[in-house]
């Protein structure tokens, strides 16, 4: 594995520099992944210099190893007070957090990742966050239905809006791909709300598959307030779609009340397609009593895409991810950036869908925590080796230079 070697490789040079140390045989021993035996070796380089960051970071990673998470935790923050930003550590941190399936703090963690001289990596763990997100959205669904009869009103959260897919009322069923498209920009456009809070697309979706209503489930007036209890969200939005001209139809329900808040419809010409997320969004929050800001009007009115070709290619896109079809997903996001080179949501689906050695869906739905943690490291030695390819590739090409671990 490369960074078995880059460990390795540094070990030899500072044998090199400053000859056999404690500290060496510990770095040795570490690269060899005799984790048990350098704990009480780095632990007595600190013990001589408690400000030492190398040996606090190689202790953290051995405890790591060695299923002493909560250690290993209190030894990477105390590097991050040190170096905060430290991607080494942040990204073994991000690690303990998984294994401990604190999946928030994993992805708050990995999002902070920053690696200029390692672009490879970096870019691998936004995919490796994707995984975390499905696969913590997974874990609540299933708490979530195992603990429905629990859920008290007192859990609900206020101001917070849940959007379900729209149904698809069109004879041919020609709206499939666009409603997954649109239910990801109206989540995306309500987050820029700041008297909103608005539940995660993959939280949504892993719901509706875990009480079986399908790969796009509908929820309807029935089903909503059940779902949004689940999600714990206090408004749930449901809509439809039409042909002809695009003509949406939205209700938000209250889920503590379980009652009809209001509804609302708009028609737009289907080349006019990006007008519908402001529109349905400034709908909700007059039904839902809140006045909309300037600066929020400006915010949802900007179109992610005007080309309704690559809207498509994205809401397909979405539609591949969610059956764990990565290589499909993104290619279905290149399709879209060819047709519109600044849709940025389809460069950040394309950036962060999951590589050919990510675990299955199958993993994820069942929480093979293990299977997952085995997949994400292997996918993170991929990228240095990767990574440590294209840099011996860049060299050549120079003709020479120096490169960096």
């Amino acid at each position: 594995m490369f960074r078995k070697f880059c460990y390795i490789l540094t070990g030899f040079l500072l044998i090199f520099i400053s000859g056999c140390s404690p500290m060496m045989k510990a770095e040795m021993k570490f690269a060899l992944g005799k984790y048990e035996e350098v704990i009480p070796m780095y632990q007595q380089q600190l013990e001589a210099n408690p400000d030492a960051v190398l040996p606090r970071s190689r202790l953290g990673v051995a405890l790591l190893k060695t299923d002493r998470i909560e250690e290993a935790i209190t030894q990477f923050e105390k590097v991050l007070v040190k170096e905060p930003g430290d991607p080494y550590t942040i990204l073994h941190l991000g690690l303990a957090y998984l294994k401990q399936r604190s999946y928030d703090k994993a992805i708050q963690t990995w999002q902070t990742y920053r690696n200029k001289e390692m672009p490879i990596v970096e870019n691998e763990i936004k995919r490796q966050i994707t995984i975390v997100s499905m696969v913590r959205a997974q874990d609540e669904a299933i708490k979530a239905l195992e603990a429905e009869k629990k859920i008290g009103a007192e859990s609900i959260r206020p101001n917070t809006v849940a959007v379900s897919y729209f149904k698809d009322l069109s004879p041919d069923k020609s709206f499939q791909s666009f409603q997954k498209g649109l239910n990801a920009m109206l989540i995306t456009d309500i987050s820029k709300i700041k008297d909103l809070v608005v539940v995660e697309r993959e939280q949504i979706q892993a719901l509706l598959e875990e009480m079986k209503m399908g790969q796009t489930g509908i929820v309807d007036k029935k089903s909503a307030p059940r779902v949004g209890k689940l999600l714990k969200a206090e408004n749930i939005v449901t809509g439809t779609l039409s042909n002809g001209s695009i003509e949406a139809a939205v209700a938000v329900a209250s889920v503590s009340t379980a009652n009809l808040m209001g509804a609302a419809s708009t028609t737009v010409d289907k080349e006019k397609f990006f007008e519908l997320s402001p529109i349905i969004i400034k709908n909700i929050a007059d039904i839902l009593n809140i006045s909309l800001s300037q600066k929020d009007i400006e915010n949802i009115g900007i179109p992610h895409t005007k080309s309704f070709e690559a809207f498509i290619h994205y809401g397909n896109a979405l539609d591949s991810l969610d059956r764990g079809e990565w290589e499909d997903a993104r290619n279905l996001y290149d399709l879209a950036l060819v047709t519109d080179p600044a849709f940025i949501r389809a460069s950040e689906g394309r950036d962060a869908a999951p590589g050919l050695l990510a675990p299955s869906i199958e993993s994820i739905k069942s929480l093979d925590l293990d299977t997952i943690i085995s997949s994400v490291e292997a996918s993170l030695d991929d990228a240095f080796e990767r990574q440590a390819k294209a840099k011996a590739e860049e060299k050549e090409a120079s003709g020479g230079g120096g490169g960096g671990h």
